[in-house]
């Protein structure tokens, strides 16, 4: 059986701190199968800026370390860090961004919010990213019984 909750934005507009109380009975599987593939997106770069960070600290103790091959070893990681950093940057941030919004935006709908919160300038100008990632997380995740859940 489908939960409903209830979520409180907290948004700023001309520097006034507000509210905005949103019910969520409703989650199309579509939905879901569009939030997966923005996270695995994120994902995909969270991951590339991590491995980045590692490489630069085992470059860091190879110049400190000198074995034997160090030189050679570190060319190698900077190949790498350069070609993630590569990747990195070809990644469309405004793409991602309104793929978000998009996202954000079917739910609010599918569950009978207002035009007045459904612009894309309202959303990047008046609340965190932080808020928005949350909204959409316990939304997608909503009818997830936590009791029912395997324990691995």
């Amino acid at each position: 059986m489908a939960k409903e909750i209830e979520y409180i934005f907290h948004y700023r507009k001309d520097g006034e701190k507000k509210e905005l109380k949103v019910k969520i009975d409703f989650i199309p599987n579509k939905r879901i199968t569009e939030f997966n593939e923005f996270i695995r997106h994120i994902g995909g770069i969270a991951k590339s800026w991590e491995q980045i960070g590692d490489l630069q600290v085992l470059n860091a103790a190879l110049e400190t370390d000198k074995p034997e091959g160090w030189k050679e070893q570190i060319q190698k990681n900077s190949d790498e860090i350069k070609s993630l950093s590569e990747e990195i940057v070809s990644c469309n941030t405004e793409e991602i961004l309104k793929m978000r919004f998009e996202l954000l935006k079917k739910i609010l709908l599918n569950n009978g919010v207002s035009e007045e919160f459904l612009s894309y300038d309202f959303w990047d100008e008046c609340v965190s990213p932080d808020e928005i990632m949350q909204f959409l997380t316990r939304a997608i995740n909503k009818d997830i019984d936590q009791n029912n859940k395997k324990k691995v």
